[in-house]
């Protein structure tokens, strides 16, 4: 069995850009500059923010039905339903917020490139 291979993975796998173009949209072949690591989260943000923004969105909505019952379904299942949307608003300000901040605090002076002994080659 073949080890598992992250460069044939991406080029299998990639991004949508275009034929024979990187993630960034420059030339495949040629040495791209190192990008700040500002930058890096930055674009890594506005990746994804539409997409959680749209999943949370569709959970919250599947739940609203929950909010119309009554009697003692109604009591039973409300508070269910609004413990589950508040931590879902929660963890999407969380994602959308908070954690970009905390990720350029945190690697404001770059990351290290390390290589696990136990799975170097």
């Amino acid at each position: 069995m073949r080890a598992f291979d992250s460069k044939s993975f991406s080029r299998q796998f990639g991004s949508n850009s275009g034929f024979g173009q990187t993630a960034n949209g420059k030339a495949a072949g040629r040495q791209a500059q190192p990008r700040p690591i500002s930058t890096v989260i930055r674009d890594a943000c506005h990746e994804v923010q539409r997409p959680v923004f749209f999943a949370i969105a569709i959970i919250i909505t599947a739940y609203l039905a929950i909010f119309t019952l009554q009697r003692v379904e109604g009591k039973l299942f409300k508070p269910m339903a609004w413990t589950v949307a508040f931590a879902l608003l929660g963890a999407m300000t969380f994602s959308i917020l908070i954690a970009p901040v905390l990720g350029s605090v945190m690697f404001r002076i770059g990351i290290d490139k390390w290589q696990n002994p136990l799975t170097h080659n």
